[in-house]
């Protein structure tokens, strides 16, 4: 199966990694970490299904209904769906949304109504 050997090319070059790269990673809290402070006992896991033209579709619709529903955010959906250049996108997102947040709110409009009658008490 494909699976096999691309899981034990996968874990060949990770063992590789471990001995010889020290380049610094950053996990999801911002702290810096090499690959050689992985545990020495693993295996890297190839699930080559995911790749399919249907599960692929499948997964893109599941993401879409899941937004619309409100279940997952932008950030999230981003993540589902995987496009190029993903990081840039959600870096995009995050200073859109940071220019949002420091907006002040406006006060709703009456645009395209007429105003309110006035009339005279007393």
């Amino acid at each position: 199966m494909v699976e096999d050997s691309l899981e034990k090319v996968a874990t060949l070059y990770l063992k590789l990694m471990q001995a010889y790269d020290n380049t610094h990673f950053l996990d999801e809290e911002g702290n810096k970490f090499i690959a050689e402070q992985f545990t020495k006992d693993f295996v890297v896991k190839v699930d080559a299904h995911s790749n399919s033209p249907i599960f692929t579709e499948d997964l893109r619709q599941l993401a879409f209904n899941l937004y619309k529903a409100k279940a997952i955010d932008q950030e999230s959906l981003l993540d589902l769906l995987e496009p190029p250049m993903k990081q840039l996108l959600k870096d995009k997102l995050k200073k859109r949304q940071q220019q949002q947040a420091a907006q002040p709110q406006e006060a709703p409009t009456n645009k395209g109504k007429e105003p309110p009658e006035l009339k005279a008490v007393g």
